[in-house]
């Protein structure tokens, strides 16, 4: 999950690609070895916490067999006294309990509940609305944790299924201070509710003692030892290759079962004199580990977890950084003093965060975490300094709340610095990977591949977003990084990091924009066109949900699509007054009832329950309503007429091999041009200013025409195209009237583009159609195939003459080191474009490109744009 770039930027990426296919200093710092900093700039009355199910059973001075016990009473009882969706309303008939497609996601409060006292309450309740809730007696549920935000209590429920979690499986109840249920939010999937087996913790003891006696281990298994844990496939250097798009993987659900590491196979028994072996729910065994102790943070996450912060003590450091506008702070930062080798290493060993190098981890030889170190706790780089800072602030905000690192357990924290593929290509963005190995991961791109500072880290905003994808992350169980899903993760982040900004005093802008303090702005939140994101579902800058997410179509539009929940955020603070701190309260509960399936359409009914939660409702539900309206995310349909100027264009792709992969994205860059009249009338006082003698402006009039034929518009990138003119020859040079009207369109070429608009858009789910909305003016389409995480560029076909034509040769041929004959294709290319778009111009008859299709009444006409020579596109090989 990453802070990417905006639309605006995507998109002229992506042209220099076609087109073009093609350290800052360290500030001396000052030694200041002294007491640990604090970061801590605001108080707040928000209390968070969060227990997971060990917690939860320890509270009630069990041990896991007891607990095991209770549980499946609770089951039994739950499943006895089932509540079906109809009792519900036939009790109430203004109960609240809304469903999306056929199935229930949101109940309000009913008296069929009863109270919820603890966690095994919850659970009896749980299973009695899991029928109700899509579920069957087959679904089998695990309490994931417990959440609290001062008076609400939220008991986190884990579909499992065939020994994983399933993703997006999750069922919460919120109960009050008085221990009455205010909702019940859910998304558990009724595939994963079949029949299946689950392993009790005797069967799973004898799977691990059958598997040492066949491999020669010791058998004897230590009883008192055995635990639940989850653990991931994915291993953290797997998850940092950035050459592979590794989709969401769900944690396995094992039963740790401990033996002694001894005999001939035994695997460094003096330093790990425990194997753990791994055996999931469904009875699979998975692995052995050898661990030091039982319970230890390597036996838990089922990998060898690196101590790299053995033998380091806490120290200090003092130095000086410089914002985007010049001013200089005094920061101080934790360093660790190692005594062995006498150097400073960067990071907290109080509260186990340390910076490594991303490129040794992810793609060298043995995988190694190499801290960032320096010498003489001096000569550190300021982007580093600059990472730490403001990460530690995001850090100490949430720890204010009582929320101790990233996932409010105080996991280990790894931060990558140098961020790049495997060719070493830089990868110029910050992210969070989550949960990996037993750390908490963030990562950060310092310099692009010319050594210039990105400036990523100067933002506040922008590593508090990173910091609020794992909190998010967390109490959501998971996030569907996808479509809805994923835009709604994304505002979520940007929502409460610009807060966190904002009551930190890091900025003055009143805009709330993200990333400003790193020079080069990503979004607007209160004015996201401005930033080509859409302002309501379904306007120009909206991207259509997909059925195959990919680094190419953004996911499904994760970071364009985010910035409708961020309107309304920021236009309850802007517009409506509500304050920063109110703000955060609101956002945080919110977060706290999300599911991992939680999308727009369901989103709205969230945000009334947060508001009132958190006692906002009498103050802001008016507000709250007709911005949810204004940014239409209660629906789910096509709006019923567009803005004045703006029509709906579908693409339909060919069913043919070249456009099965999905990674395929189509950009409209859309121009107003002048029109022909304008444009004589502009040329016409140019002469009359230029040419006082009637005769020559006569001849000027008469030769116009010819003259017009070797204009066209020009620009390497396509988007700011100027209108040119053919270079004259030696003959042309002679006349007068030709090197006037050279000079002319010089002059004039600023008045034939008024405005131009990039729309970027790609296949709607899994229809073969390309839909957008886009203004109804002059237009150049342009589809390219990206593959590779988006480093790859494989096809560009442009739209001309209502045919469309394959120009990746004029892309790729002789990349590098352009020859005569590449310069004269791209020429070509430029005439062809410009060609295109002076039909506007000139008045000449428009090609056959498309035809329009008038839907039933009240929907927005179609136009349909021509496919003719997409069914020549080869595929990519």
């Amino acid at each position: 999950m990453t802070i990417i770039k905006n639309r605006k930027r995507l998109a002229g990426l992506f042209l220099a690609l076609v087109m073009l296919l093609t350290a800052g200093a360290v500030p001396a710092w000052a030694d200041d070895a002294g007491e640990a900093p604090s970061f801590r700039e605001w108080e707040t009355d928000i209390r968070l916490s969060i227990t997971p199910e060990t917690g939860l059973m320890q509270e009630a001075g069990m041990d896991l067999a007891a607990w095991d016990e209770a549980v499946a009473q609770r089951k039994q009882d739950g499943l006895s006294h089932s509540i079906r969706a109809g009792l519900i309303t036939a009790v109430d008939k203004d109960a609240l309990l809304l469903k999306e497609d056929g199935r229930i996601f949101q109940i309000g409060a009913s008296g069929l509940f009863g109270p919820v006292t603890d966690a095994l309450d919850a659970y009896r309740l749980a299973y009695r609305l899991v029928s109700a809730m899509g579920g069957s007696a087959k679904t089998v549920m695990a309490l994931k944790n417990r959440l609290t935000m001062n008076d609400t209590t939220i008991y986190s429920f884990q579909q499992i299924f065939d020994g994983e979690e399933v993703l997006g499986g999750t069922l919460k109840i919120a109960v009050d201070a008085d221990n009455a249920v205010t909702a019940v939010f859910s998304c558990l999937d009724p595939e994963a509710s079949r029949e299946q087996t689950v392993v009790s913790r005797e069967e799973a003891k004898a799977i691990v003692a059958a598997h040492c006696e066949e491999n020669g281990l010791p058998a004897e298994v230590l009883d008192e030892y055995t635990e639940r844990s989850n653990i991931n496939i994915l291993d953290l250097p797997g998850a940092m290759n950035l050459d592979v798009d590794i989709d969401t993987i769900p944690d396995q659900i094992v039963w740790v079962v401990y033996t002694a590491n001894e005999g001939e196979n035994a695997d460094q028994p003096d330093l790990y004199p425990y194997l753990a072996h791994y055996v999931q729910l469904n009875g699979n065994y998975r692995y052995s580990l050898p661990v030091a102790r039982p319970s230890d943070d390597s036996a838990l996450c089922g990998y060898r977890k690196p101590d790299v912060f053995a033998g380091l003590e806490p120290d200090t450091y003092t130095g000086e950084i410089t914002d985007i506008n010049g001013n200089v702070r005094t920061v101080t930062v934790p360093v660790m003093r190692s005594e062995t080798d006498d150097c400073w290493y960067l990071g907290d060993v109080e509260n186990h965060i340390a910076f490594a190098d991303y490129v040794t981890c992810a793609y060298g030889e043995n995988h190694d975490i190499v801290l960032l170190k320096s010498e003489d706790n001096k000569s550190w780089d300021s982007e580093d300094i600059y990472a730490f800072y403001n990460y530690l602030r995001a850090f100490d905000f949430y720890a204010d709340m009582g929320w101790m690192g990233p996932d409010g357990q105080g996991t280990d924290v790894l931060i990558f610095k140098g961020m790049a593929y495997s060719n070493g290509m830089v990868y110029d963005n910050a992210c969070s990977l989550g949960k990996l190995s037993g750390w908490q991961i963030f990562a950060y791109a310092a310099y692009s591949d010319s050594g210039e500072p990105l400036r990523l880290t100067w933002a506040l905003d922008v590593m508090a977003h990173e910091f609020t994808h794992t909190f998010t992350g967390t109490v959501m169980n998971m996030n569907l990084y996808e479509n809805d899903l994923g835009a709604i993760n994304e505002a979520m982040s940007d929502i409460l990091g610009n807060l966190v900004e904002y009551i930190c005093k890091d900025t003055d802008d009143p805009t709330w924009m993200i990333g400003e303090n790193t020079g080069d702005p990503l979004r607007r939140m209160t004015d996201p066109q401005s930033f080509c994101q859409p302002a309501y579902v379904w306007d120009i800058y909206y991207g259509p949900h997909v059925t195959t997410p990919n680094t190419m179509n953004d996911r499904g539009g994760v970071h364009y699509n985010s910035s409708l929940l961020n309107l309304i955020a920021a236009d309850l603070c802007t517009e409506y007054g509500m304050s920063y701190e109110d703000a955060v309260a609101f956002w945080v509960m919110t977060a706290m009832g999300m599911t991992p399936r939680t999308d727009y359409y369901q989103m709205a009914p969230l945000l009334n329950w947060a508001l009132k939660q958190t006692g906002l409702d009498g103050q802001y539900q008016e507000a709250l309503d007709r911005l949810v309206a204004d940014t239409r995310i209660d629906s789910k349909g096509f709006p019923e007429s567009l803005p004045e100027g703006q029509k709906l264009i579908n693409l339909v792709l060919p069913d043919t091999e070249a456009f099965h992969s999905k990674d395929w994205v189509m950009f409209a860059y859309q121009y107003d041009l002048a029109k022909q009249s304008e444009l004589r009338d502009e040329l016409a006082q140019y002469v009359a200013v230029l040419l006082k003698d009637p005769e020559q402006r006569k001849a000027f009039s008469e030769s116009l025409q010819n003259i017009m034929d070797s204009l066209h518009l020009q620009d390497s990138e396509l988007d700011s195209p100027t209108l040119t003119m053919d270079e004259p020859d030696d003959q042309e040079k002679d006349d007068p009237l030709y090197s006037l009207f050279f000079d002319l369109v010089s002059a004039a070429s600023n008045k034939v583009i008024k405005s131009e608009t990039q729309v970027i858009t790609w296949e709607q789910d899994d229809t073969g159609i390309i839909p957008a909305v886009v203004y109804d003016r002059p237009s150049i389409y342009v589809l390219m195939n990206i593959s590779d995480g988006g480093s790859k560029l494989n096809k560009v076909v442009v739209l001309i003459g209502g045919i469309w034509y394959d120009l990746t040769d004029f892309v790729f041929d002789d990349y590098g080191n352009p020859d005569e004959t590449t310069s004269q294709q791209l020429l070509a290319l430029s005439k062809m474009l410009g060609s295109q778009a002076l039909t506007a111009i000139l008045g000449t008859d428009k090609p056959a490109a498309a035809q329009t299709v008038q839907p039933a009444s009240g929907s927005v006409p179609i136009e349909y744009l021509s496919t003719v020579g997409l069914e020549n596109i080869r595929p990519v090989t």
